[in-house]
């Protein structure tokens, strides 16, 4: 998997620059992993987003952070949404409750997002910090590729739809 992912980085156009330290301990096992996948993306990232070493130091503790923050929200999000008292479709009533949730649930996450963004102009250049959605999506993007590829058994192997027309019996 190591090689995999080294591979994913090294096939990229443009080189990274170093990251601090050494890998992250889960990069010496074998099988998936999220820290790698963490790994791979911050190297990721700080490529596209053309980060300096010491400007990804600053950059991703911060980014990490908001990132946990991100998957509590989540996980409260979840927890706290309104049960239903009844099987059967839902009445306006609960429907209005879950949208004044949702609505409640998606401004507390406006908030984390811009006061991160204040943080995050403290230590990285706004032309740099606008990259960083664009980064993020590809990265995603390259990610399912990747996921697709080993679940179907290679680039090569067409996925649902792109098969051609069967040609009929007896031909």
């Amino acid at each position: 998997m190591a090689s995999c992912w080294a591979s994913f980085l090294l096939a990229q156009e443009r080189p990274h620059p170093p990251m601090d330290g050494p890998p992250p301990p889960a990069m010496d096992t074998v099988g998936p992993s999220l820290e790698r996948v963490k790994y791979v993306r911050q190297a990721f990232l700080t490529r596209e987003m053309e980060l300096t070493e010491e400007e990804a130091a600053a950059f991703f503790p911060l980014f990490w952070e908001l990132e946990r923050e991100r998957r509590q929200l989540a996980r409260q999000t979840r927890r706290d949404r309104p049960t239903r008292t009844h099987s059967g479709p839902l009445t306006e009533a609960e429907a209005r409750e879950r949208l004044q949730h949702r609505r409640g649930m998606m401004d507390q996450r406006r908030q984390l997002e811009e006061s991160y963004q204040d943080r995050f102009l403290e230590v990285i250049p706004a032309l740099k910090l606008l990259e960083l959605e664009t980064a993020e999506r590809e990265f995603r993007r390259l990610l399912l590729n990747r996921v697709r590829e080993r679940r179907h058994g290679g680039a090569n192997r067409p996925r649902r739809g792109d098969n051609p027309p069967r040609r009929p019996r007896g031909e």
